[in-house]
């Protein structure tokens, strides 16, 4: 069986169509290939106008191309729907089956027929697989200490900053030498714009090392030709972090230390709207805007991570 999700890259290094097995054909059923494309075509313009990343769209064009290839001739209704549902089912791992169902749902919704998007399947060992996937605090202070160790100064900064801010990997060329006088950063992701408080220990931290690195402006993580470090670099540098400090390679995935940092935070606040700003999460232009200095300054010190003691134990 095809797991999902893979693919090969053409010459010009775009992700190719996933390849089935010959046991694990598309139906065959005339594909209207022009028809099929000009679907595909006007989904991904509506998911671009939405803000979606370049991972997303391809991913859902991927998924959208593969339900139009075989539902071509068929109704579009509950029955054709779950034709399509046993169909993946059949041939892809339930994990796979639900990734696909997510983006038809969402086509659907597109489409203003959300009355039929479909139920996914229930995972009952997901809940134990992400339990064994979680980054705890101890993993992440022994991937910090390891890259301190190694003498990476970038990824010992870039990890301290992910785990102390919430944002994502994507966000980090926000974190600009600029930004960190003000102790903010002006964050903007999905068309959405975020405030960003920066803890006072990491501020000297990232100071002390664009002093190091001669950087007078800009992004603070970059990459030797000075191009802001992307997901791409960050996860190649994490995995192998993990193996030299014995930390399970699984659990260590851009989007889990935003976990880490939720999970801490709420342990720490309990506060579940100011976590949602954090993060980015609220559903429109967000972040911490407390009307006094004082407020502000309280802010910044919950958000204080104290990593330098931990790290020395």
């Amino acid at each position: 069986m095809k797991e999902h999700g893979t693919g090969t890259r053409d010459q010009n290094g775009a992700l190719g169509e996933m390849k089935q097995k010959e046991s694990d054909p598309v139906p065959d059923t005339p594909v209207g290939g022009d028809l099929v494309e000009d679907a595909v075509r006007s989904y991904t313009e509506y998911l671009v106008s939405r803000g979606k990343s370049r991972n997303t769209l391809e991913k859902y064009a991927r998924d959208i191309r593969t339900f139009l290839r075989f539902s071509q001739g068929r109704p579009l209704d509950q029955e054709g729907l779950e034709q399509y549902r046993d169909y993946l089912k059949d041939h892809y791992k339930p994990a796979s089956v639900n990734s696909m169902l997510v983006a038809l749902n969402q086509y659907l919704i597109y489409l203003k027929k959300g009355e039929l998007c479909l139920k996914l399947l229930h995972l009952e060992q997901d809940a134990e697989r992400n339990r064994k996937r979680k980054l705890t605090r101890e993993d992440y202070l022994c991937l910090v200490k390891q890259a301190g160790q190694n003498g990476n100064r970038r990824l010992f900064c870039m990890l301290q900053t992910l785990g102390s801010t919430g944002i994502r990997i994507g966000e980090l060329p926000f974190i600009t030498v600029e930004c960190l006088d003000q102790k903010t950063a002006s964050v903007t992701f999905n068309g959405r714009t975020r405030e960003i408080l920066l803890p006072e220990s990491l501020v000297k931290l990232l100071k002390r090392y664009c002093r190091e690195m001669g950087l007078e402006s800009g992004p603070v993580f970059v990459t030797r030709g000075g191009r802001p470090m992307d997901r791409r670099n960050v996860w190649k540098e994490m995995k192998q972090l993990c193996r030299e400090a014995g930390v399970d390679t699984e659990k260590v995935f851009p989007h889990n230390f935003r976990h880490m940092f939720a999970d801490s935070y709420y342990a720490r606040e309990m506060d579940i709207v100011r976590l949602a700003d954090c993060l980015g999460s609220s559903g429109g232009d967000s972040g911490p805007h407390p009307s006094m200095t004082g407020q502000v300054v309280k802010y910044r010190e919950r958000l204080e991570v104290r990593l330098e003691e931990e790290i020395k134990n």
